[in-house]
């Protein structure tokens, strides 16, 4: 009797730990699809733990559902959710692909006070995209000027249809300081 009742005990939690796996990444995707990402408390975001912090990827785009051609200003931050602030000197590795799977943008991004901001500007008639600003060579990416977005003119979203930005943290805290497994989010924009 004690034999099937473990089973069953068995089968129940591993039905749970199902359940909330499958509700973690739900919520990943609910939030990473939302117009409001921020709320006063930090609460939705999706947290990764380092050392004692649980940290929070913030993604936001202007216009949140542009129309392709739209000039479209990318926000990342990684927020420390016990202080409420942005973590210092994030590096983000961000890859934008169109729905065939065709890739249109893969760059490094480095913020030194972990906030960095990509202006997408279309220009059609391009045959690839150029970057606008500095090249940290320290932290191996590229970095805004003095606060100012990241200019990137090109193609990268002049046709209509679902984005997929895959956004991976490299590196926190120092220039040239790497995690050892990056933080992986995967992000639809329409």
């Amino acid at each position: 009797m004690s034999h099937l009742s473990s089973k069953a005990s068995l089968a129940v939690f591993m039905a749970t730990l199902l359940a909330v796996t499958f509700a973690s990444f739900s919520a990943v995707q609910t939030y990473a699809q939302s117009s409001d990402h921020m709320t006063a408390d930090q609460s939705h975001l999706p947290t990764a733990c380092i050392g004692d912090r649980q940290l929070a990827l913030d993604f936001t785009t202007t216009p949140a559902a542009p129309l392709s051609g739209d000039q479209i200003d990318m926000n990342l931050s990684l927020i420390d959710k016990n202080t409420g602030k942005n973590t210092a000197h994030v590096s983000y590795t961000v890859a934008i692909a169109r729905e065939d799977g065709k890739r249109v943008f893969s760059e490094v991004v480095h913020g030194h006070e972990g906030k960095v901001s990509i202006r997408f500007i279309n220009d059609a008639s391009a045959q690839t995209y150029r970057v606008s600003t500095n090249y940290d060579n320290l932290a191996a990416s590229y970095v805004s000027d003095f606060g100012s977005p990241i200019k990137v003119q090109g193609p990268v979203f002049s046709t209509a249809g679902n984005y997929k930005v895959a956004i991976e943290v490299t590196g926190i805290d120092f220039d040239n300081t790497f995690l050892p497994e990056p933080l992986k989010y995967d992000f639809v924009l329409p």
